[in-house]
């Protein structure tokens, strides 16, 4: 993964770190604690995405330039998620 600057790349790091590997290895215990993990990050995806999910569908008519700009990041960063759902569809 590409990073903007050197303050995203170490919040991704912290993040990463906080959360716990969630890549399966065939061990039962250490598969048990990347299972809790798995389920901590889905918790984290559901609330991003609920929040992108508000940006849309409340401000996506706003007026105001920078909210409007925000709404339509928001929809661009859902449909890229959208985009991989088809992928998975398809079985790639």
């Amino acid at each position: 993964m590409e990073y903007e600057n050197a303050k995203e790349e170490v919040f991704i790091q912290l993040v990463s770190r906080l959360i716990g590997n969630i890549t399966p290895v065939g061990e039962t215990y250490e598969d048990e604690e990347r299972l809790k993990n798995l389920q901590m990050c889905s918790t984290i995806l559901h609330l991003i995405i609920n929040d992108l999910y508000e940006n849309i569908t409340y401000y996506k008519n706003d007026a105001r330039g920078s909210v409007k700009r925000i709404a339509s990041e928001s929809y661009k960063i859902l449909e890229s998620l959208n985009d991989y759902m088809d992928i998975l569809s398809k079985g790639e």
